[in-house]
This record gives structure tokens, C-alpha cells and sequence, in this order.
């Protein structure tokens, strides 16, 4: 926290201002790593707040508008996506195995997803 806290003053670390405060803000609370948290956004949405998929996910953590209401600001976005991640990370007791259920539905085993979320996640420290 005080790192993304002390380079947002600085305007080090190239984030817009509210992306950062959000996840600063909701990481900790879902106990999600920050550095994950900004890897998970950045391959979800390459942190653009508008993106939707092909599938109809949106937003900055790309979340399914049939389990979660649409219309949310990016900061109640990214705070979804931090609660979900929070909750399968406690429920998989694996980052590789939660991050691929949060992709995907459920842990198929397959690790693609994962592991370009935790490369992500390594640029991020």
C-alpha cells in the first residue's frame, strides 16, 4: 500500500490517479496482493475502464454482467473484482488455481491465464 500510495503522489508509476486509489483502497480489505491486483487489471482491460469483451465482460476487472450488476463506476468494478479474487483465492488456497477459476468459471488446470496475470503481477512490485 505504501508503495502505490507513495509513487501515485510522485506520479510514478504511470496509473490515472482513481484506478490506483481504488485498488489501494480495496486490495488490502480482499486481501488480494496489490501488485496482483494491478496484474489482473492490466490483462483483463490493459486498464482501460471501457473495455468490454467479446463474451460481454466490462469494465477494468471484466466482470460477467450475469453474476454481477452492470453499470458500476471502475471503482465499485474494481472493487467486485477484488472481492470475487479475494473470495477464490480463499476458497482455491492457490493463486494459480483462483485466477484460472476467475477467467474461466471454475479451476480447469489450465495455467495460460494465470501465469500472464502473475507476470503481470511481478512488473507491478
Amino acid at each position: 500500500t505504501f508503495w502505490l500510495r507513495q509513487n501515485h503522489e510522485s506520479g510514478g508509476c504511470g496509473l490515472p490517479f482513481y484506478i490506483g486509489t481504488a485498488v489501494d483502497a480495496t486490495a488490502d480489505t480482499y486481501h488480494v496482493p496489490i501488485c496482483l491486483a494491478l496484474g489482473l487489471i492490466e490483462v483483463e482491460s490493459g486498464f482501460d475502464p471501457e473495455a468490454v469483451s467479446p463474451a460481454g465482460c466490462y469494465g477494468l476487472c471484466q466482470l460477467n454482467p450475469q453474476y454481477f450488476p452492470s453499470g458500476l463506476t471502475p471503482a465499485e468494478n474494481i472493487e467486485a473484482g477484488m472481492e470475487y479474487l479475494g473470495s477464490l483465492i480463499d476458497q482455491y488456497g492457490d493463486l494459480g488455481a483462483a485466477l484460472c477459476a476467475y477467467h474461466d468459471g471454475h479451476d480447469t488446470g489450465r495455467r495460460g491465464y494465470s501465469n500472464a496475470v502473475l507476470e503481470a503481477a511481478e512488473r507491478w512490485r
